[in-house]
């Protein structure tokens, strides 16, 4: 059955306030699992892009630009508002979206991964390079 959409905020603001919570008290934190702390930072991430979304309605189309950064007292989300007509360049460690506030719409555009995974750890270099040439040999190749 679907909930209400005032169901769904009651519960979404909820389960911000028990984010608020863990993240004051930091001895809490490894109380959760990961599950829980990507949906309570999802919840969290979605509560901010809504605020300003909300307090954009009238402007001009924009990009969110969000990045983590590095303090020494942990690690910290933020959103930065660029105007829709500047080209953003593709970056590690970001996501973008593009608010289309005449088409009422929020477009992903982009989530892209701190770091690109290794497969180095599971096959050696020689091993898999020779697999995968052993394997071409008689493939025709189109370019």
């Amino acid at each position: 059955m679907e909930q209400s959409k005032t169901e769904q905020d009651r519960q979404i603001a909820e389960e911000i306030k028990t984010f608020e919570a863990f993240r004051q008290d930091t001895e809490r934190i490894s109380e959760l699992n990961i599950g829980d702390a990507r949906r309570l930072l999802a919840i969290d991430l979605r509560h901010n892009i809504e605020k300003i979304i909300n307090k954009r309605q009238k402007k001009a189309n924009y990009h969110i630009l969000v990045f983590a950064e590095h303090t020494p007292q942990g690690v910290t989300t933020k959103l930065l508002i660029l105007p829709g007509t500047t080209p953003i360049p593709k970056m590690l460690g970001t996501i973008l979206y593009y608010v289309d506030n005449r088409g009422g719409r929020l477009i992903k555009k982009w989530v892209l991964p701190l770091d690109l995974p290794r497969t180095d750890q599971y096959v050696s270099f020689e091993e898999g390079v020779k697999e995968i040439a052993d394997a071409a040999k008689g493939q025709l190749i189109v370019y």
